[in-house]
């Protein structure tokens, strides 16, 4: 019998005393679909079906429709191991526009440990304001302020507190009383 085991990147290496065997096992690559044109919801889940996950989203102006995926890397096409993080470019209204804003992160069902950071990731128009504010809510009622004042950038990284109780929460990102968002419901869990 082999005294260790090992595997690292496919190759999985068998030692028994000083001699190894080496053994190789093929990974099923999945293939890149295309999401450019697509918006950001249907591209996401595009992914999630082949077995990727979305792991960086940049916004660039664009006189087109909003929310839409204008980039992708890796490229569409292109074979990769299952679990490949895909980064995406996605539309941003013009200067002088205002949409509501979407919060797309946190996603539904999302379970956050506390104690750990994580991002909010929302979309707006540029004119609407420079700065938003972020807030925490339990059914209607406010928990907490997360930051009472950041970058309309459309990304928050957020340490969640270890003081707060478990529970299923939202996140609200507002620019001002008619431009606001709210996230789908997520649970903040303790830590274990």
């Amino acid at each position: 019998m082999f005294d260790r085991i090992r595997q690292f990147r496919g190759v999985v290496v068998l030692t028994l005393g000083v001699a190894c065997a080496l053994i190789a096992h093929a990974v099923a690559l999945v293939v890149v679909p295309d999401v450019i044109g697509k918006n950001l919801d249907r591209a996401e889940n595009m992914l999630i079906a082949n077995g990727l996950y979305l792991t960086k989203i940049s916004f660039e102006m664009y006189e087109g429709t909003p929310n839409r995926v204008l980039e992708q890397k890796p490229k569409a096409g292109k074979s990769v191991e299952p679990g490949t993080g895909v980064a995406l470019v996605v539309s941003r209204p013009p200067r002088g526009s205002c949409e509501n804003i979407k919060v797309f992160e946190p996603k539904e069902d999302r379970k956050w440990k506390v104690g750990t950071a994580h991002r909010i990731l929302w979309t707006v128009g540029d004119d609407c304001c420079d700065e938003v504010s972020i807030t925490l809510w339990e059914d209607d009622e406010l928990v907490r302020t997360i930051d009472s004042s950041t970058d309309n950038d459309g990304e928050y990284e957020w340490d969640i507190p270890r003081r707060l109780d478990p529970g299923t929460y939202r996140i609200r990102v507002a620019c001002d009383a008619n431009h606001d968002g709210l996230s789908n419901e997520f649970r903040v869990k303790g830590r274990r």
